[in-house]
């Protein structure tokens, strides 16, 4: 929030899709400040997979299951520009056609051919090996389309609280309780809600699926942008040491940088985090404000 308490986080998530053919910024859509981008982790987390964590879905079919992807995140945009300057776009373009999509999967070159010979214009596709730290399917959990400026402000609440989160807390509660069934069950009252019409069991997980890196990786899904993740990582250890510390190291939860030919796209975290940023530091003021009787955290 501003100190005005204008919610700023749909500013934070959305992706620079002002800088791409046939889009320019505006109402709908709103300010794009790319701040947060998602991950490959995050995104394939919704893909439907059996107990061994083999995929249930493929092509098309992928994410579709699990409704929270595709309402959660933007991978369409529409053409609200079709002048000669807008990005390179197309004055055939119409208004309210396809602009961009972000299909979440690689695509095939005859797939890829027949977009591109699509008359009278074509339109952007951006893959996940496309990625980049300004292109990526935008979080939406916090987009008002009540704003009245294009720069303006969300009106939605921040979220600070809410019931699926208490159905997950009572599931890991019932996990270290030996009680995994019940785990499951409350689990399963999250996933149902969350699964397409007619596919509302197909997102049941057994008893034997529920571990600490499962409800995680659920609470990852439901509550991704709340701003739990850090200290639910930070919070939690097993066999393999705390789960922050061995999630960042891991590329496969935390990709790594690379440079690509429009940008780049993930970060050096795995390279940087050390042991003491389990702990974040003191600001120097409250330090000082205490006296000298609070010091500051270890390696800051």
């Amino acid at each position: 929030f501003t100190f005005g308490g204008e919610n700023v986080l749909a500013f934070q998530y959305r992706s620079r899709y002002d800088k791409l053919p046939n889009m320019a910024r505006d109402i709908y859509n709103g300010r794009p400040f790319a701040r947060h981008c998602v991950s490959y982790f995050l995104e394939n987390s919704y893909i439907l997979r059996d107990a061994n964590g083999n995929a249930l879905e493929s092509g098309p079919t992928l994410r579709t299951t699990d409704t929270r992807y595709n309402k959660w995140f933007t991978t369409v945009y529409k053409v609200n520009d079709n002048r000669p300057v807008a990005n390179g776009g197309s004055t055939l373009a119409v208004i309210g056609d396809t602009a961009v999509w972000y299909p979440g999967r690689e695509l095939s070159s005859a797939r890829l051919a027949k977009i591109a010979a699509r008359t009278p214009y074509t339109y952007t596709v951006i893959m996940p090996s496309q990625y980049t730290t300004e292109y990526y399917p935008t979080l939406n959990k916090f987009d008002s389309r009540a704003r009245t400026a294009v720069n303006g402000f969300s009106i939605r609440p921040n979220i600070v609280y809410r019931l699926a989160e208490t159905y997950l807390i009572a599931a890991e509660a019932y996990f270290y309780l030996g009680n995994s069934a019940q785990a499951a069950t409350y689990i399963n009252v999250v996933r149902e809600r969350a699964g397409a019409t007619g596919k509302k069991t197909q997102m049941d997980i057994t008893a034997s699926q529920v571990n600490i890196d499962y409800i995680l990786d659920e609470r990852a899904r439901e509550l991704c942008g709340e701003f739990t993740r850090w200290y639910d990582l930070k919070r939690t250890s097993n066999a393999s040491g705390n789960e922050l510390l061995v999630r960042m190291r891991n590329t496969a939860y935390a990709p790594a940088l690379v440079n690509r030919a429009n940008g780049v796209y993930g970060s050096n975290a795995a390279i940087n985090i050390k042991d003491y940023h389990l702990l974040r530091p003191i600001p120097q003021q409250e330090i000082d404000r205490s006296s000298g009787k609070t010091t500051q955290n270890t390696g800051y």
